[in-house]
């Protein structure tokens, strides 16, 4: 399926001020596509609210969506996450985003889609029963544009040490 043609993208993702998600539903409505938001948290980008365990297809048919592709994003709280994508017969993927701290349980949440984005390149390897890519975490240059001007700063970090 080539993403250059617009499509019908259901995001499931807790939906919180400054999660992964926001940035790449802003980036995929950029791009021309058109996208359905569920979460488990109210926000003005989301269009159905649930919490837990979600019947995805039950959700679609109930609203007549009919996605191209349905894309389950980990971050948040959590709190929501998607079954029945195996009953689904259109394109399923998902961002493992903390494979660091959650690898057995990313292992088994890959099996239940068609592909595993992950964000951290030393664990693509451990994806071997499926298709997987290294989707590194970004930034939006709206928000975290250069510094002008000379800077005395040669490495920063941000981030955790545990």
């Amino acid at each position: 399926m080539a993403m250059n043609a617009p499509h019908k993208i259901l995001v499931v993702s807790s939906i919180v001020s400054g999660t992964t998600a926001l940035y790449l539903i802003d980036a995929l409505r950029d791009l021309g596509h058109e996208v359905f938001v569920l979460s488990d948290r109210a926000h003005p980008t989301v269009n159905g609210l649930a919490n837990c365990v979600v019947n995805v297809p039950r959700w679609i048919r109930q609203r007549q969506l009919n996605p191209d592709i349905v894309f389950f994003v980990e971050g948040g709280t959590r709190l929501i996450f998607p079954s029945g994508m195996e009953h689904l017969d259109c394109v399923t993927a998902w961002y493992a985003i903390d494979s660091h701290l959650h690898l057995g349980q990313h292992l088994a949440i890959a099996r239940l889609f068609d592909v595993t984005f992950v964000a951290h390149l030393e664990f693509v390897h451990h994806f071997r029963d499926g298709e997987a890519h290294w989707l590194p975490v970004a930034s939006d240059p709206r928000l975290h544009a250069p510094a002008k001007g000379q800077r005395d700063i040669d490495v920063a970090y941000i981030g955790s040490d545990h």
